[in-house]
């Protein structure tokens, strides 16, 4: 995918507003334009990150912390070996007793389950201790302050961002231009439910309206 620099979105974000630079200043633009990368990437997660955690294993514990900089885990390995993923009912059912037992000799990590926001566990317990985890996962977009400042879209990422910024820009405005930026969101929207990862995402019914008027 192409690097796409906050100069190029700018310009992008302008053309949504009919290039109006007196009333849509440049830190309010670049503002919006960060807000809204990282509002579609928790859709689409197209910023992704490991980070390794040396030592972290510890003998018979299952659950540890999701890093910090990682909003979403999507996987996670123990020594550069992926640990599958399963969730935590279906293990809990299929295997009740899984938290209570002691880790033992060549009885490996297979499985890794998110727990909540800020956990996730490995099953069965690592019975070495001191290896590395790696976490991958959505992290958090970090901000474009510079001109030349850059991050990787693909083309319909950036139609989204074009379309959400087109669209929040004018919310202080009264009449046309808010009704106009209404279009907007119902495109962004659209673009939204083909770009998200999740399968289980509903769109407002806003986009719903909007799908049959299409």
């Amino acid at each position: 995918m192409p690097a796409v620099t906050l100069a190029d979105l700018r310009t992008s974000a302008y053309t949504s507003v009919e290039g109006n630079t007196e009333l849509y200043k440049q830190p309010e633009v670049d503002y919006t334009i960060n807000e809204a990368l990282g509002s579609l990437n928790l859709l689409a997660g197209f910023y992704q990150i490991t980070v390794d955690l040396p030592d972290a294993s510890v003998v018979n514990r299952h659950v540890y912390d999701i890093p910090k900089s990682i909003l979403i885990p999507l996987s996670v390995a123990i020594d550069n070996v992926p640990l599958h993923p399963i969730g935590f009912s279906t293990l809990s059912r299929t295997d009740p007793d899984w938290m209570n037992r002691l880790a033992s000799p060549g009885n490996e990590p297979v499985y890794w389950m998110p727990i909540g926001i800020t956990k996730f566990a490995l099953a069965p317990a690592d019975y070495l201790g001191g290896r590395i985890l790696s976490v991958t996962g959505i992290g958090e977009v970090p901000d474009l302050v510079n001109a030349t400042d850059k991050i990787v879209l693909n083309d319909e990422h950036s139609d989204a961002i074009k379309n959400l910024v087109g669209h929040r820009l004018p919310l202080k405005m009264p009449g046309a231009e808010f009704q106009q930026a209404a279009s907007l969101y119902r495109e962004y929207l659209h673009d939204a439910k083909a770009l998200a990862r999740w399968t289980g995402f509903k769109a407002p019914r806003f986009f719903i309206e909007a799908k049959q008027e299409r």
